[in-house]
């Protein structure tokens, strides 16, 4: 298991993830736009993409930064994307009222709940049958930074919100796994404990 976080331009939660990473043990490095456009993609297992400004990565990673990653899926990676990591994988995502052309890892639009920027707060997730729910409870406790929600066809739900609207997913492409998730199993230090609520095990699930 070889695991890489992206730390491009436009990314900003990613302190916590950091966190939690060596929390569970979970060994990794960090690459960027032009580490991937320079094909060290190819040196990993697993990507994940974590929250920031989707609208930023896809302009950073460019048409040639994308195909690359869809190659690394393709061929057998798996992708794990939260929040704005979510958004850029799908095939079109909104940045308050404008929208943009994602990787197309999963034939979806990924669709703002609200379109102003509030600040984060804590939701509520039910969670279905999964490998990636194994040792949670059935509802857990998140913490949400606008993430999107998605109109799919064919992909399984692993969870939704309060309000039935899709929190988790999952797909393949080609080869590979797409994992993604709307609020945070990271969770945020200073607002809630992803071991004391749960989610760090849904984290947890997706890596190995």
């Amino acid at each position: 298991m070889n695991v890489c976080v992206y730390t491009g331009k436009g990314t900003r939660f990613v302190k916590d993830l950091f966190k939690v990473l060596d929390k569970i043990k979970i060994p990794y490095q960090r690459i960027n736009e032009k580490e991937i456009l320079q094909d060290e993609l190819d040196k990993y297992s697993i990507l994940i993409v974590p929250g920031g400004w989707p609208n930023k990565y896809a302009h950073n990673l460019g048409k040639k930064g994308f195909r690359k990653i869809r190659k690394f899926v393709r061929n057998g990676g798996r992708y794990i994307g939260i929040c704005a990591g979510a958004d850029l994988a799908s095939k079109r995502f909104e940045v308050r009222d404008d929208n943009f052309p994602g990787l197309g890892l999963i034939n979806s639009m990924a669709k703002m709940e609200i379109k102003k920027i509030l600040p984060g707060k804590i939701r509520t997730i039910t969670t279905s049958n999964s490998f990636l729910t194994r040792n949670c409870p059935k509802k857990i406790q998140v913490w949400y930074e606008n993430g999107s929600i998605f109109r799919i066809n064919k992909i399984k739900v692993v969870a939704r919100y309060e309000n039935n609207n899709t929190a988790i997913i999952y797909s393949k492409y080609g080869k590979g796994v797409v994992i993604l998730f709307s609020p945070h199993p990271e969770g945020n230090l200073k607002k809630i404990d992803p071991v004391e609520c749960g989610s760090i095990n849904l984290l947890k699930n997706a890596l190995v």
